[in-house]
């Protein structure tokens, strides 16, 4: 039997001595000596393969494949399979029972959305039976997740309460497992909240964004000091009762805000270990939001900003072992590109993408009628993609990025090299805390 070397083999670091070789397909992080990298980047010329070293090894951790197989198509057939799996056994909606928020922030893409009073009990009641029904009609289901999403879902704590408990009590009698998440701004996040979502609505975790430090926070939220003060007291009271991740939200004006803010939550406030955070790029969207594009960062440049953050981190901060992520292989581009996973708006409408929501033209349903199988709807299960895409070793990692973005807009050239940039960058750092036996593995991102 004749063998290849994968093409979704990259070299990430290499010196006299060692290779370290990423595989984008498979996720494997492999240190090779000289002789075994040569063996396995010259695989096709072998004619006893199975006689090298570790073979066996090699080959199911991705690294080698069969000679006949195409590996691109072989990643497109993975696609489309989550794309139309019609009875997953996992299956997860992403709910907005409001739009209305109490902060407004510059940023946000729903600021010029139309803002409906949200989930009423007959509302809540609708996006049930809408449930209920996908439920039934699948019988391999095992596990149920809804993560809610706004405008600030905690302005609807008392519906969330309601309908959770209502929605636990339908999956016990099922043998299903439910779960939530929520992502808030943390001002209405109070102790006794966080215990009752916990024990009453199977929430696990929360995702609270943050902007910066006091001065800067109130200028991109357009809120109080005392908000900021309240938000920070919030996220102290919850830490030993949610998982709490902090989404640092980063453009040109204001990172140098964002790593005081990280010492301060991480050293002042004594949070390592409680809290996970990460950064975030700040995106302009056309027509939604009040923030200039000019103070966005390109793909590259906020890559490179990326790795700055996790040296500042590490080396400033001495915070070695903190924990990060980089782009590990994917089955599908997005979750929301599977058929069966929803967005639910306010007034029971359906869309494909949490960044639709409140656009009237990106509706593909709503919870009475199902799905209206329209066009605009059709472009998420698709896979797309560009010759580039066909030749690029780092494709199983990103599909693209952004499916909705990559309909617009196609390729960005600048995302390219971005995720590239940061994918070799931060995959280096993984190899000096694994050589340094640092454990610095994140684990699932909520």
């Amino acid at each position: 039997m004749k063998y290849k070397a994968s093409k979704y083999n990259v070299l990430i670091d290499n010196n006299d001595e060692n290779y370290y070789l990423y595989n984008t397909y498979s996720g494997s992080l492999c240190k090779f000596n000289k002789k075994q990298y040569e063996e396995i980047i010259n695989m096709a010329e072998n004619k006893t393969p199975e006689a090298v070293d570790n073979f066996n090894d090699i080959l199911s951790q991705g690294f080698v494949v069969d000679n006949r197989i195409d590996e691109f198509n072989r990643v497109i057939q993975k696609q489309y399979i989550a794309a139309f799996d019609y009875q997953p056994i996992k299956l997860g909606f992403v709910i907005a029972p409001t739009l209305k928020c109490n902060f407004k922030c510059v940023y946000c893409f729903e600021s010029q959305s139309c803002k409906s009073d949200g989930f009423s009990a007959e509302k809540i009641e609708t996006v049930l039976q809408f449930i209920i029904k996908k439920v039934e009609s699948n019988p391999q289901l095992k596990y149920l997740s809804v993560d809610w999403f706004g405008g600030e879902p905690m302005l609807k704590y008392n519906e969330i309460v309601d309908f959770s408990q209502k929605l636990i009590k339908y999956c016990e009698s099922k043998n299903i497992i439910y779960s939530a998440c929520m992502l808030t701004n943390g001002f209405l996040l109070t102790k006794k909240k966080a215990q009752v979502l916990k024990e009453k609505c199977n929430l696990t975790s929360v995702q609270i964004p943050l902007d910066g430090m006091k001065e800067t926070y109130c200028k991109f939220k357009q809120t109080t000091e005392k908000s900021f003060e309240k938000v920070i007291h919030n996220i102290i009271d919850i830490s030993d009762i949610l998982n709490v991740q902090i989404r640092l939200n980063a453009n040109k004006q204001n990172y140098e805000s964002i790593k005081h803010l990280a010492k301060f939550l991480l050293i002042d406030c004594e949070l390592y270990k409680k809290i996970r955070l990460y950064l975030a790029e700040l995106k302009f969207f056309e027509g939604y939001t009040s923030m200039s594009k000019s103070v966005c960062f390109e793909s590259v440049n906020f890559a490179k900003v990326k790795i700055d953050f996790l040296n500042y981190i590490k080396n400033e901060l001495k915070l070695y072992d903190f924990k990060f992520m980089y782009n590990k292989p994917k089955v599908i581009s997005c979750g929301l590109c599977k058929m069966e996973n929803y967005v639910i708006g306010p007034e029971c409408e359906l869309y494909r993408c949490e960044h639709h929501v409140g656009r009237s033209e990106e509706v593909v349903g709503d919870c009475v009628v199902g799905r209206f199988f329209s066009n605009s709807e059709m472009r998420f299960f698709i896979p797309k993609y560009k010759n580039e895409c066909k030749k690029c070793n780092f494709y199983p990692s990103c599909f693209c990025g952004c499916r909705s973005n990559f309909q617009l807009n196609g390729i960005d050239k600048d995302f390219c090299e971005g995720i590239k940039y940061e994918l070799i960058n931060s995959l280096k750092q993984k190899i000096a805390d694994i050589e340094n036996k640092i454990n610095s593995d994140y684990g699932k991102k909520r």
